[in-house]
């Protein structure tokens, strides 16, 4: 894998499980994430998921909708994920 930190906006059912299995195959990747909900951060960082213990702020011009970046990525994901 070429990348060596990735970042996340978002750890629900989505970011999350995309998370998981990117640091089950490359344990080496940095991975970084912002969440609605703090605790859900601190949960991640816990369970050694993530580099940040705390939220950092997402301007709203980057936000894109959850349905375009999924529809647009799954198979992208998919192929790197071996799923």
């Amino acid at each position: 894998m070429k990348q060596k930190k990735i970042g996340f906006i978002g750890l629900g059912l989505i970011g999350g499980s995309i998370a998981k299995k990117l640091h089950a195959l490359h344990p080496e990747l940095t991975i970084i994430a912002t969440a609605h909900h703090a605790e859900t951060v601190a949960e991640a960082f816990k369970e050694h998921l993530i580099i940040n213990n705390t939220m950092w702020p997402v301007p709203q011009s980057m936000i894109i909708s959850e349905a375009a970046t999924t529809s647009s990525y799954v198979p992208r994901l998919l192929s790197i994920l071996h799923i």
